[in-house]
């Protein structure tokens, strides 16, 4: 009788094993993939700094709203994954410019 468990508990080891190293995976992944969206959000965070700074440096004036930045120096923002949050208090103070990923609380 004993014979016929042996097999059934390493059946069961593979099983278990192989089940932890799917959600280990999957932990990964998403930490990965966590990681990867707040360097993108980063990314445009620094891409809108870039182009407010430049449109102060050749016009004279911090961009008025995200909208100029968009229409005037070809910033792509894909407003489906993050939210800019850009706020001009005057066009000589730089302004604060903030991006979230939409989704997270």
């Amino acid at each position: 009788m004993y014979g016929i468990r042996k097999p059934y508990r390493r059946i069961l080891f593979t099983a278990l094993t192989a089940a932890a190293c799917i959600v280990l995976l999957i932990l990964f992944s998403n930490r990965m993939s966590s990681s990867a969206r707040a360097q993108q959000a980063e990314q445009i965070r620094q891409a809108v700094l870039r182009a407010a700074v430049n449109c102060y440096a050749t016009e004279g004036f911090y961009p008025p709203d995200l909208q100029y930045i968009i229409d005037h120096y070809g910033i792509l923002v894909d407003s489906g994954a993050f939210i800019v949050s850009y706020d001009a208090y005057a066009d000589n103070l730089l302004p604060d410019i903030r991006v979230l990923e939409r989704g997270k609380g």
